[in-house]
């Protein structure tokens, strides 16, 4: 971080201020400090976990939303704080295409905090609600070939469907966490069952 800053500095002739994102639920072991004899260095280090997620579904960017699983929720229950946050999605995209990257976004951050099954017996409680035709997640299943339904359907059909489009549907996805640079690429490979050389050719190829 100290070299990182020194770099930038003297490229840009701006004072740089560094944060590190804390995702995880448990307490962060970095150190934020060092001191040393006519040194001293430190950065802010910012934890998702203490921040209430109220602040969160205030955005009217559902790119910013998604974060909120990743918040404190206070006296919120999880379920609770799970449908308030499929609800504000829902109010916040554009499209049903733009929901459906926002869902997967909050799958993979779900995880984070062990919620992933509260996130899906949320959604699956919603879509008895939710018209097929209407359903962005059951008309890309059903295009796939994949098993009859609801969410539930989608998803089962997701993993009976055929392997080079999981494959495909997989590669968009992770290109999409790489170029809002948030995960790391260990955690990128963890999440999807993929080396972490599959993903950093991902990136590269990005980069070009």
């Amino acid at each position: 971080m100290l070299e990182y800053k020194a770099l930038l500095a003297r490229k840009y002739k701006l004072d740089v201020l560094q944060y590190v994102i804390f995702l995880s639920d448990g307490k962060p072991r970095m150190r934020t400090q060092l001191v040393l004899t006519d040194l001293v260095f430190s950065f802010q280090l910012v934890q998702f976990s203490t921040i209430d997620y109220e602040l969160f579904l205030s955005s009217e960017k559902g790119d910013e939303v998604v974060f909120a699983v990743l918040g404190k929720f206070g006296d919120s229950k999880p379920e609770q704080a799970a449908r308030r946050i499929y609800e504000r999605l829902q109010q916040t995209s554009a499209s049903p295409l733009e929901l459906d990257k926002h869902l997967q976004q909050l799958r993979v951050l779900a995880n984070l905090r062990k919620l992933t099954d509260y996130i899906e017996t949320m959604i699956d409680s919603i879509s008895k609600y939710i018209k097929e035709e209407d359903d962005i997640l059951f008309r890309r299943g059903e295009k796939k070939g994949r098993l009859e339904g609801k969410l539930e359907g989608f998803q089962e059909g997701e993993q009976k469907g055929k392997q080079e489009g999981k494959l495909e549907e997989k590669t968009e996805t992770i290109r999409k966490f790489l170029k809002d640079g948030m995960l790391t690429t260990q955690q990128l490979a963890s999440y999807f069952d993929v080396t972490e050389e599959f993903v950093e050719n991902l990136r590269l190829n990005l980069e070009k």
